[in-house]
């Protein structure tokens, strides 16, 4: 019973942190909204492969689509990488990635919206994940794991 009560307390804890970043990433795509546009060019494109290795020695897969680009503010020449105000999007297939990837070829002209109380915090796109559903499906399992409790 103490284990399962741990077990609860772990994934509600994590569900409850989970929660608290999607808030704050829903604030920050709230405010981005707001901020002003200059042209740009995208100078890089290129796709990103993460691995990760769970418990039992098991290898998953998943690809981001990265960019750099280049666009003036204030007079002043500038570079950025970042395409989401909110979490980076992460694709379980290649394919997925690239065809975020195809909106950003290249020499591409782009808009990228700038923080007016930081010209070097940008993106391209207003949005972007919060994990507001990775919260909840770690209170449910929380729930769960509780509810079940040791079988005798």
């Amino acid at each position: 019973m103490i284990m399962h009560a741990i077990i609860f307390l772990v994934l509600a804890g994590l569900g409850v942190f989970t929660f608290l970043k999607s808030r704050k990433t829903a604030a920050r795509i709230k405010a981005a909204a707001g901020w002003p546009r200059v042209p740009g060019n995208i100078t890089a494109a290129d796709i990103r492969r993460h691995e990760s290795t769970d418990a039992q020695g098991r290898l998953s897969v998943s690809f981001s689509p990265a960019v750099s680009y280049s666009y003036e503010h204030a007079g002043e020449p500038r570079t950025g990488s970042r395409i989401y105000v909110g979490e980076p999007k992460i694709y379980s297939t290649l394919g997925g990635a690239r065809k975020a990837l195809a909106a950003y070829p290249v020499g591409g002209a782009v808009e990228v919206c700038v923080d007016p109380d930081d010209s070097a915090n940008t993106a391209l796109t207003v949005g972007g994940g919060t994990n507001l559903s990775a919260a909840i499906i770690l209170w449910v399992i929380a729930v769960i794991s509780l509810v079940v409790g040791p079988s005798h």
